[in-house]
């Protein structure tokens, strides 16, 4: 249920600057992951009381489907890039959905080793898989034949979060090592390592024309990559606790933030200026995603409150 319409006052460049059109859907537990269905239609929810949920994103959130309980809160979600099907981390266990009828196809199993983060690949076929093992675990599942395509161990810590390249040549895996790396999918074999951050890297998101790679971890930073060269471009420092989740507009325009410290910072992708800082979780926010179809920006806390954040950024009349 939609319980409330937030309009708050923020600081830009100096100005005053209203992010219009917050809308607030209530839950009991902690959003830990969301994404939005292709073309912004639908949003895909996972929390801790062991839901996931697919919200019709019209006027307003609208509650369509709600999986029902599994054994253990639900830590990520994902959807395939022709929005048919998504993928659903529980404990050791990835589940399988359609997402056309809403039911569980299949369900990939790790054994003892606890899933935190998976990735389609952009055609659909691959799921990559990080694991929160000592060794830092990643395989790579062929959707088709539901087999192990390709097993890693590319840390030394757990995997926090993962990303193919726009072409699916590569994957990224960010770690609680501190570092970043890229892999040819085909060989297993590393082909970057970006270094930098001085504790857990917990988000990565690449620009869609694979030149920048934006990160934040633990150490309250968020940094700004040249993919290419793996030069550390900027070091941003606006939050006062670690980054868990970032995310860069469809157009690579904007990126943006969420932290421990309840904050949300939309940065300028061109200048790395702040634009503007989204308050109102009362607790960490777990996770940010932009939609693709508007540039609107959903985050999930652990408040338990599902966010949609429109007209943050400067217009002309401003």
């Amino acid at each position: 249920m939609v319980f409330a319409m937030m309009f708050s006052t923020h600081t830009l460049y100096g100005q005053l600057y209203n992010p219009k059109d917050v809308y607030v859907v209530g839950q009991d537990a902690c959003i830990q992951s969301l994404v939005f269905a292709p073309f912004g239609k639908k949003l895909i929810t996972g929390s801790w009381d062991s839901h996931m949920k697919v919200w019709q994103l019209l006027q307003v959130p609208t509650l369509i489907k709600d999986t029902g309980e599994n054994i253990d809160a639900v830590e990520f979600v994902d959807i395939s890039p022709d929005g048919k099907i998504a993928a659903v981390a529980v404990d050791s266990v990835v589940q399988i959905w359609d997402m056309t009828k809403y039911y569980l196809k299949t369900s990939f199993s790790s054994g003892k080793e606890i899933v935190s983060t998976i990735a389609f690949s952009p055609d659909g076929k691959k799921l990559a898989v990080g694991y929160l093992s000592r060794t830092g675990m990643i395989r790579i599942w062929d959707m088709a034949s539901e087999e192990i395509f390709l097993q890693i161990d590319a840390h030394s810590g757990f995997v926090s979060d993962l990303e193919y390249s726009k072409s699916g040549e590569f994957l990224i895996s960010a770690s609680w090592d501190t570092k970043i790396k890229l892999w040819d999918v085909k060989s297993g074999l590393m082909v970057r390592v970006f270094e930098g951050h001085t504790n857990h890297v917990k988000s990565i998101s690449l620009s869609e024309d694979m030149k920048t790679l934006i990160s934040g971890g633990d150490d309250k930073t968020v940094r700004v990559w040249n993919f290419e060269t793996t030069q550390e471009i900027k070091v941003l420092k606006e939050h006062r606790g670690g980054i868990n989740s970032v995310d860069i507009s469809n157009g690579s325009e904007y990126f943006v933030a969420g932290g421990e410290d309840n904050l949300i910072v939309v940065w300028d992708m061109r200048s790395f200026e702040r634009i503007n800082r989204l308050v109102g979780h009362t607790s960490s926010v777990q996770v940010v995603a932009f939609d693709p179809s508007n540039g609107r920006i959903a985050s999930g806390s652990r408040d338990g409150s599902l966010r949609i954040w429109s007209n943050y950024a400067p217009s002309s009349e401003d």
